[in-house]
């Protein structure tokens, strides 16, 4: 289905790829966000568990 999708001539397959932008780009901004919070978390307890 989405072969067709992408092969018709009409802008579908732009507009598709449109979507999945508007759609990906928020999650993996958020993801990448969380994983430096889980960086930072994760160097200041290991230096308070090195620090006892």
């Amino acid at each position: 289905m989405i072969t067709r999708v992408w092969r018709r001539q009409d802008g579908s397959g732009l507009i598709l790829l449109l979507a999945f932008m508007v759609l990906a780009v928020p999650i993996v901004t958020a993801s990448l966000g969380l994983a430096t919070t889980l960086s930072v978390d994760s160097r200041v307890k290991t230096a308070i568990l090195k620090g006892q």
